[in-house]
């Protein structure tokens, strides 16, 4: 199972990780890839390349493997290291091969030259994952055969279970992920301030870190608002789960490349309602209004208007929470997922075809 480091932390590290604890007959073998910290010098960083890619020359070599997992993201950076991971399985035999994909950056493979050269690699694994019928699509246009492609669900671990959902604080917005640009941090709070007038009460909680966390500390402090918008850092645990069971809204206006984002699905496990985008996935799993608000277009008044809807109906809150919960913990149910992408494994130690695979087709 080829996956970034645990504590990386981020979607794929979490489902990779629930994924194993739910399985039942698969003995996993973990080989982390990427950095748990950036060093500044390139040749450092060339040195820990060179040393993962003798460690993974290693194990194989030693090992023989019923099925290879890979867990990239459709971005430029992780398709090459993964991708030279995937190049270097087959070149030593390794012809079992699944391919996850969870992240998904459309513009990725956009030149002829790219994407060639992904049709040849990735149409030599024997089955490919994907989150959306779109990258299917995508895929397919690339040139990777559609028998070898199969959509999947995601999952979360079912401990973010809810509480009273009558009881929790709908008077706080909970934004729980990393504090990137393009997950909309700085446009929920351009629409966190524009509300402040009207809803007096109103708090925000940033639950994450990120490249943007120091701008928006410093904008907070400009607007005033450092009692009213409260940053924790990176949770997990007992104080992730403490947040999700006392705060009713869960708001994640992102535009990132996403796949469908795990802290989507937990916030709905531990009963709140969203305010979300058609991000990737997304559109496919979250509905306007039956799981919250989904926006067509990220802006801080679009933000703030789909608010509002939920601040001034809290009989409405609470229904979506409800149906948010019972919804969650039975599509996203880890043990369900895990049966079904270790159905895809157990043909793999005698005839990894297509045909095999077909169980693979949830």
């Amino acid at each position: 199972m080829i996956s970034p480091y645990p504590g990386m932390g981020g979607g794929v590290v979490q489902v990779v990780e629930t994924l194993k604890r739910y399985f039942t007959t698969s003995h996993v073998t973990d080989f982390h890839v990427g950095s748990q910290s950036y060093h500044p010098f390139f040749l450092t960083r060339m040195r820990d390349s060179l040393k993962m890619l003798f460690h993974f020359i290693f194990l194989l070599i030693i090992h023989k493997f019923d099925v290879i997992h890979l867990n990239p993201s459709f971005n430029t950076k992780s398709l090459v290291r993964d991708g030279a991971l995937f190049l270097i399985a087959w070149i030593l035999g390794q012809e079992n091969m699944l391919v996850y994909f969870h992240g998904w950056k459309p513009e990725t493979a956009q030149s002829p030259l790219k994407r060639l050269l992904f049709s040849i690699l990735f149409n030599k694994a024997k089955t490919i994952l994907v989150l959306a019928p779109e990258f299917k699509k995508q895929l397919m246009e690339m040139g990777i055969k559609p028998e070898k492609i199969f959509l999947t669900r995601t999952m979360a671990d079912s401990v973010y279970e809810p509480a009273n959902l009558q009881a929790k604080d709908y008077n706080t917005i909970l934004f729980m992920s990393r504090l990137e640009k393009q997950k909309g941090v700085h446009e929920l709070l351009a629409a966190f301030a524009t509300l402040q007038q009207e809803f007096p009460a109103l708090e925000l909680v940033f639950a994450g870190e990120g490249r943007e966390k120091n701008a928006l500390e410093a904008k907070v402090k400009q607007l005033r608002l450092t009692h009213k918008v409260h940053f924790t850092g990176y949770v997990t645990g007992a104080a992730k789960q403490e947040l999700l069971q006392k705060y009713g809204i869960f708001a994640l206006p992102t535009y990132y490349p996403e796949g469908m984002p795990v802290a989507l699905i937990e916030a709905m496990l531990a009963g709140q309602v969203l305010l979300t985008t058609q991000a990737g996935a997304i559109r496919h799993i979250v509905r306007d209004p039956d799981n919250g608000v989904v926006l067509e277009v990220v802006t801080p008044e679009t933000i703030a208007e789909g608010l509002r809807k939920l601040l001034t109906n809290k009989d409405y809150c609470v229904k979506v929470a409800i149906h948010n919960a019972e919804y969650a913990s039975e599509y996203f149910a880890p043990d369900k997922a895990a049966r079904e992408i270790e159905a895809c494994y157990n043909p793999a130690a005698h005839s990894f075809s297509a045909t095999a695979s077909s169980s693979c087709n949830f």
